[in-house]
């Protein structure tokens, strides 16, 4: 027996998922406790439930129950042999349905299949092809969904149709149409596939028009459009797609839409239509929120931003930003031992100018001024910095960012006065023991590759990152260093999870005698980074002298707790984080999706961080597993890590005395939480 299917259309019964069997039909209807489905090895049971009405009544609390009804039940059977034919099993049956009484008005349905053998592909026909330019038919042809012995699938019938379709308009055939026709033999189990090309003529792209824009001069988004699209280039759907991406991205309209008008046969030519909604220009934001981390906890964190994206006129965009927040160090749950945490204000202020098109079409001009006064963990400090530079974007995929910065900065409060105790080996610079105010003056060079599907919540694609500095006392800096960051990331998509790896090395010369600044260093420890540490915990420190004592000799020297029978593990607050010139970091993430905008993480943090490069050593990596929670939201998931730290760090902090002692390591927790908004990476 054959079957022609004409798969342009569905063939399927409906498949309404609802909760049509949440409430009792009749009075004495019996509640469903459970279904199983058994036999079912090619298609999943998630698959399957979720084509169908009939289901078991969830064991979480306050879920609705369900109820059981034959007739429902009925139309599910067909729906499982209607999916089964979708997923090219035409000769999968019910063998078998039980339902079992279970006590108290309760049933179980048992669900039993045969799926029978598989319907494999024995032949995929392309025709309507030979109107096609050579160089491109080939391409159309590539790797396409349905391939010869694979299972005849109708998403993989349907897919190869769209896809040929999609690669000749692509390739110029602004009108190309795709129809098709599948053919089951029944008794041999095999599937004969046709697929009917119809090209139509090949076009070029001509003119662009703008619809929609009243403020923004519309020889603008023209020439925006005219970085993706020329005039005489082969007309293709993905320029049209980056035009639209390349407008939008100009932050001024709620809506835009590119598309092709109606062709021109006697040209070839196809028109570009450009139509936008401008959204408003000048836009107040305000912001609430809180930051949870073993080493600083930030309650509450308020931030408010003034942008103009029509700065005076022709696109330039101005930001003022204004952050601050209230600290406890080390943490606020030192409330909860009896202690009080230190408390203090940080505050953050910048403006920010973009100058669009200073330099052709793809660079633009970039100032910033920012101000701040910054509260860590063994540090307060006071800067400002002024930057200038300039912008340079390839469509979304590449950015070069070369700039020049000065900032000023000067360390203040008891920390300083702290560090000053410490001998050379603290290796805090020397502008900084004193005190001063400190000079750092640098070039800067930022490349991005970017190739992911989403910024905001990625599941495919790869990011790399370069970040190159050189500061001089050409510069008017303090510091002679050059100092290398690369990044790279990657994002794997398992069905709906998702496999995400990151990888940082850090590496920092400095070019003479003096050590390098701490605000050039690299730290690791926080949400994200090494989250088996608390915020800039991993690392080269130093215990700060909280215990001053004299010894046998009558000198003064610094004693940790278990010197003056404190409990060990008070000395995690007065580790002092120094930073390194030496950095290796790694992360791997699983991120599992659940229902309800909810998702799972389980990850491995592997990081360390040394004074200098010769010292890395990769026996000495910091592992930390852990699980976290997210809730996805419009600005990204809000999430939870909790981390375990499986070893301890390798390196010993450097006492106030100048002198390490292992004995004296002080106790850091092997676990730690994080809370924050945004992925890790």
């Amino acid at each position: 027996m054959t079957h022609h299917l004409q798969l342009s259309w569905a063939l399927a019964l409906s498949c309404v998922v609802g909760c049509a069997t949440a409430t009792p039909p009749a009075p004495g209807t019996p509640g469903l406790r459970d279904l199983e489905i058994e036999g079912n090895r090619s298609v999943p049971d998630k698959t399957i439930e979720a084509r169908i009405v009939t289901s078991g009544t969830s064991w979480l609390p306050f879920t609705q129950k369900r109820y059981y009804d034959e007739a429902v039940l009925e139309t599910d059977l067909k729906r499982i042999l209607r999916l089964y034919q979708a997923q090219g099993f035409y000769k999968a049956r019910i063998a078998g349905r039980e339902v079992t009484p279970v006590g108290g008005e309760r049933v179980d349905v048992t669900i039993r299949i045969e799926e029978g053998p598989p319907t494999l592909i024995r032949a995929v026909t392309v025709d309507g092809l030979a109107e096609v330019a050579a160089e491109a038919s080939e391409p159309v042809l590539l790797d396409l969904p349905a391939q010869v012995g694979e299972v005849f699938k109708e998403s993989a019938y349907e897919s190869t149709k769209s896809l040929i379709a999609d690669r000749l308009r692509e390739a110029g055939y602004a009108e190309a149409a795709v129809t098709g026709e599948a053919v089951v033999d029944l008794p041999s189990d095999r599937a004969d596939l046709t697929f009917r090309a119809q090209p139509g003529e090949r076009f070029w792209f001509g003119a662009i028009f703008v619809a929609g824009a009243s403020q923004v001069p519309r020889q603008r988004l023209v020439d925006e459009a005219r970085v993706a699209i020329t005039e005489g280039q082969l007309y293709s759907e993905s320029a049209l797609i980056e035009a639209q991406r390349r407008i939008f991205d100009l932050g001024v309209f709620s809506t835009v839409r590119v598309s092709r008008g109606a062709p021109d046969r006697r040209s070839h030519t196809v028109p570009v239509v450009v139509n936008v909604r401008e959204a408003a220009f000048r836009t107040l934001s305000f912001g609430a929120g809180l930051g949870l981390d073993p080493r600083r906890t930030e309650l509450p964190r308020l931030s408010t931003e003034w942008d103009n994206r029509n700065f005076f006129g022709g696109l330039r965009r101005f930001t003022a930003t204004l952050e601050g927040a209230v600290v406890y160090l080390p943490n606020l749950w030192t409330f909860f031992r009896g202690e009080a945490p230190e408390v203090d204000v940080a505050v953050l202020a910048s403006l920010q100018f973009e100058q669009p098109q200073v330099i052709g079409k793809s660079w633009s001009l970039a100032l910033s001024l920012t101000g701040e006064r910054g509260v860590d963990s063994g540090y307060k400090y006071l800067s400002a910095e002024g930057s200038v530079g300039l912008i340079y974007r390839y469509k979304r995929i590449f950015d070069f960012a070369p700039s020049y910065n000065l900032s000023f900065f000067r360390l203040t409060g008891e920390t300083a006065a702290a560090v000053n105790q410490a001998s050379q080996q603290a290796v805090l610079d020397e502008c900084s023991r004193r005190g001063d105010i400190c000079r750092l003056a640098y070039l800067e060079a930022r490349f991005a590759f970017d190739r992911r599907d989403s910024i905001i919540e990625t599941t495919s694609g790869t990011y790399s990152a370069l970040s190159l500095q050189w500061g001089s006392h050409l510069l008017l800096g303090g510091y002679n260093y050059v100092r290398l960051l690369p990044e790279m990331r990657v994002y794997v998509p398992l069905g709906p999870t998702v496999l995400a790896a990151r990888f940082q090395a850090g590496m920092l010369w400095p070019l003479d005698d003096q050590s390098s600044s701490v605000l050039t260093r690299f730290f690791l420890g926080g949400s994200t980074s090494q989250r088996g540490f608390g915020y800039r915990q991993l690392g080269p420190s130093l215990a700060a002298c909280r215990y001053p004592v004299t010894d046998a000799e009558g000198k003064p020297r610094c004693a940790l707790s278990q010197d003056v029978g404190r409990d060990p593990e008070d000395d995690d607050a007065d580790l002092l984080p120094l930073g390194g010139n030496g950095m290796l970091g790694a992360n791997l993430e699983l991120r599992i999706p659940l229902p309800a905008s909810l998702g799972l993480v389980t990850f491995l943090d592997v990081g360390e961080v040394v004074p200098g490069l010769s010292q890395l050593r990769l026996e000495n990596l910091n592992l930390a597993v852990g699980i976290g929670f997210r809730y996805r939201t419009v600005f990204g998931p809000v999430r939870l890590d909790a981390a375990y730290r499986v070893n301890n760090p390798a390196s010993v902090p450097i006492r106030a005395d100048g002198l390490p002692h292992e004995a004296d390591i002080p106790t850091i927790s092997r676990f730690a939480l994080h809370f924050s908004i945004g992925e890790a990476f």
